[in-house]
C-alpha cells in the first residue's frame, strides 16, 4: 500500500484538491507536501536527501540494478511526465523496481529530484588501496550532503575523496554508452559481425556483447561523448530498442586484486548503493 501511494504521487496531488495549474507550476513543492504526509515511516537526514537505508544488503548485481532503475525512473518522469496513468514507461519501471525490492524511500527521493529544478549532477573521485579507483556519479540538490555520505563511508574503509585535482582521466576514458537489447524478440542484428558493421555505419567506435545485472543480453555501443545523441538517433531508426544512452566512463586498464582486496572493494561498491543520490559507480577493478 505504501509503494502504491508513492507510485501515484501526481494523482495524490489531484486527489488532495491541488489544481493541475498549481501542480505543473510547482511540482517539487507539491511532491514534498504530499510525501511528507503519506510516508510517515520514511527517515530523512533533511528534506532533500534521505538517510541511507541499512536494509539494502544485496550483492553487487542488486546494487547495479538499483542504480539502473532509479536512473530510468528519473528519465521517464522528465521525458513524459510524473502521472503514472499517462506514462506507461514509468508504470513499467516502477513495477520492476518493486519486483527488485528497491526501497520505497529511494524511489520517493528520485521522483522528487526529477521534478526539482535545483538538482545538479556531478562526479566525485574515490581512491581505494592498490590504485583501485571509483568514479561516483551523483545527482543531488545539496552537494554537502553527498559528500557527507561519502566521507562517512570513507571513514570505515581505506578510501579517500580526491578533493582538488581530478584523477579519473588517468585511468578512464569518457565515452557515450548506448545499451541495445539483444534477444530473440528485440535485436535487429543476426550476429556480432553484422552488429560491428552497423556500429561503423552509425559512427560508434566499438560494440561488444554483454550481459546486464538482470541476466539479459545486450549490445554495448561506445562512441565519442559528443556523438552520443546522433548515434542513438541512427540506432533507433535502424529498429534498435535502446535501454539506456548516457555518457559514462570505461577503464583504460583493469587492475587485478587479491581475493580479500577484491571483496573489500566490492563491498564498498554495494555500500555506495545505500546513498540514493548516486546514479552510477564506475571502477577499474577486473
Amino acid at each position: 500500500m505504501l509503494l502504491t501511494k508513492l507510485l501515484k504521487l501526481s494523482n495524490l496531488a489531484f486527489s488532495k484538491n491541488v489544481s493541475q495549474k498549481i501542480f505543473r507550476n510547482n511540482p517539487g513543492l507539491v511532491f514534498n507536501q504530499i510525501i511528507n504526509k503519506e510516508l510517515n515511516n520514511c527517515r530523512y537526514i533533511s528534506s532533500t536527501s534521505p538517510e541511507p537505508s541499512a536494509s539494502n544488503k544485496g550483492n553487487i548485481n542488486q546494487a547495479l540494478i538499483c542504480f539502473k532503475y532509479l536512473r530510468l525512473i528519473k528519465k521517464a518522469i522528465r521525458e513524459i511526465g510524473p502521472i503514472v496513468e499517462e506514462n506507461k514507461r514509468l508504470e513499467y519501471l516502477l513495477q520492476k523496481a518493486k519486483e527488485y525490492n528497491i526501497p520505497p524511500d529511494y524511489i520517493d527521493f528520485v521522483c522528487r529530484l526529477s521534478v526539482d529544478s535545483r538538482a545538479t549532477v556531478g562526479l566525485i573521485d574515490l581512491l581505494l588501496f592498490h590504485n583501485c579507483h571509483f568514479i561516483v556519479q551523483y545527482e543531488d540538490i545539496d552537494l554537502s550532503l553527498t559528500k557527507h555520505h561519502l566521507l562517512k563511508l570513507c571513514d570505515t574503509t581505506d578510501a579517500f575523496i580526491i578533493q582538488n585535482n581530478t584523477k579519473w582521466p588517468q585511468n578512464f576514458d569518457q565515452n557515450g554508452i548506448i545499451m541495445v537489447r539483444n534477444d530473440s524478440t528485440y535485436s535487429p542484428f543476426k550476429d556480432l559481425k553484422e552488429t560491428q558493421m552497423m556500429a561503423t555505419n552509425v559512427g560508434a567506435t566499438t560494440v561488444t556483447q554483454e550481459i546486464d545485472p538482470e541476466g539479459l543480453p545486450y549490445w554495448q555501443f561506445l562512441c565519442n561523448s559528443s556523438d552520443l545523441h546522433e548515434v542513438k538517433r541512427q540506432l533507433t531508426e535502424k529498429g534498435c530498442l535502446i535501454e539506456e544512452a548516457f555518457v559514462g566512463y570505461i577503464p583504460k586498464k583493469k587492475i587485478t586484486l587479491s581475493h580479500h582486496a577484491r571483496n573489500t572493494a566490492r563491498k564498498m561498491f554495494v555500500e555506495l548503493n545505500k546513498i540514493p543520490c548516486i546514479d552510477n559507480v564506475y571502477t577499474n577493478i577486473s
